[in-house]
């Protein structure tokens, strides 16, 4: 009963509670929106779990890590989709008590609770974790190993980190930042850290060596051809979620440490990509926290009462904003639910479980149990045209998100407006495509 009790009135402990408890209130408040890219997410890890490779059977634009950590979620997430989403906000969860653990280390008792505390409330932190995202997973794991590598001062605990920081990489590339911020930590213990990432690199990424070059196409090449948003647009979303997500950090000129001002600062970096969104600056949240924590402690004298009120409030006023937004907006991308589910509904009476269905997005097939056609909604301009169509498509159904201008082209549009009946269901149009053939996947 005693170390029951001393678990309970643990900061760690506490600290989790809250970080779980904001996540699940704004889960709550923005129930009806969801980030497209979760979907994809979602629909490709149920490949997988079918036995489909990933760059062989169809294109990912990332590392295989989130299908790998979604396929083994598949006996829980087939039942229920959202547990995904449940687990991403333990996770993050768990990185906030990561980041208590390192302001304890690099400050003082107050400071650690109070970057746990600006994590946990982060807006960045907390509606990226609320969706089915890689960047809960990765920060989640760098941040581990950044705890790992100041806390455990020995050659094995810089390899250990390694390995940690490895597997964030094959979640997704921007992990590498990690790698310098343990340079800048910790100098003397960089080659054993580099080390056992590279080694863990090969070993996971070893299962793609003989799809080099699509691996290679996808996830690097047409990162690097994608068409560029504009750049007022990326640098709006950089300065929302980079600066004004993160005030405090503004006045922590005091800090000295290199290492945090470079995981923080790194987010500049993503200007350089041709597309900025708002889950990609979730790697620096942490060290924003960190830096933040001594400005709070100054400025901020609150009870641990008015501490939890202030955060529930802030979170719900957050959650409720977005979900007031609505879908489409600029900086938080996001569509409606119900509009997917009647969708969904329609399609699950037009056609047979095994049926394919053409979507310029997964989540009509995936939520009406049905097998998603193409090897990917990013594509439709360059593989769908009318004759393909009539002599090489076996999908039941067309769908066409009315948001997505220019996912198929024009040609097509017209085509299936001529030749089939459609129904709209708000602004997505559902063309039935007869007389098809079952599509075995």
């Amino acid at each position: 009963m005693a170390t029951c009790r001393r678990l309970l009135d643990s900061a760690p402990f506490q600290l989790f509670v809250l970080a779980l408890a904001l996540r699940l209130l704004v889960a709550a408040l923005t129930a009806n929106l969801y980030d497209p890219d979760e979907f994809v997410y979602l629909t490709l890890a149920r490949a997988v779990a079918h036995g489909a490779v990933p760059y062989r059977d169809f294109a990912f634009f990332h590392p295989p890590g989130m299908l790998v950590i979604l396929r083994l979620l598949n006996p829980l997430v087939s039942l229920w989709w959202p547990a995904a989403r449940i687990v991403g906000m333990v996770v993050d969860s768990l990185t906030a008590v990561l980041v208590w653990r390192l302001g304890l280390q690099v400050y003082g008792r107050r400071e650690a609770l109070a970057a746990g505390i600006l994590y946990a409330a982060n807006p960045v932190a907390l509606i990226t974790s609320v969706r089915v995202l890689q960047e809960p997973y990765l920060t989640f794991a760098g941040v581990a190993a950044l705890t790992v590598l100041l806390t455990r001062r020995s050659v094995w605990a810089a390899a250990g980190a390694g390995i940690l920081i490895g597997v964030a990489v094959w979640i997704k590339y921007p992990a590498l930042i990690f790698l310098g911020v343990g340079l800048l930590a910790m100098p003397r213990r960089f080659l054993p850290l580099l080390a056992a990432a590279s080694a863990t690199g090969i070993l996971l990424f070893a299962p793609e060596a003989a799809l080099y070059h699509r691996f290679w196409s996808d996830t690097v090449l047409w990162q690097l051809s994608r068409s560029p948003a504009a750049f007022t647009d990326r640098l709006r979303v950089t300065i929302v979620f980079l600066v004004l997500a993160n005030p405090l950090v503004l006045f922590a000129q005091r800090e000295r440490r290199l290492f945090l001002w470079m995981g923080y600062a790194t987010g500049v970096l993503f200007l350089a990509a041709s597309h900025t969104y708002y889950h990609y600056f979730l790697l620096n949240v942490p060290f924003a926290a960190l830096l933040s924590a001594p400005v709070a402690v100054r400025l901020l004298h609150a009870s641990k009462r008015q501490i939890i009120a202030g955060s529930l409030a802030l979170s719900t006023l957050f959650g409720a904003g977005i979900s007031l937004s609505g879908p489409n907006t600029v900086l938080v991308s996001s569509a409606e639910l119900s509009t997917v589910a009647r969708v969904a509904h329609y399609l699950d009476r037009l056609s047979r479980p095994g049926q394919a269905i053409l979507g310029d997005r997964f989540e009509y097939a995936y939520l009406a149990g049905r097998i998603p056609y193409d090897d990917y909604y990013w594509n439709l301009q360059q593989t769908v045209r009318p004759s393909h169509l009539e002599a090489d498509l076996d999908a039941r159904a067309v769908v066409r998100s009315g948001g997505e201008k220019h996912s198929f082209p024009p040609g097509v549009v017209r085509y299936l407006s001529r030749h089939y009946r459609h129904i709209q269901v708000g602004t997505v149009t559902v063309w039935e495509v007869s007389n098809q053939t079952s599509h075995e996947g």
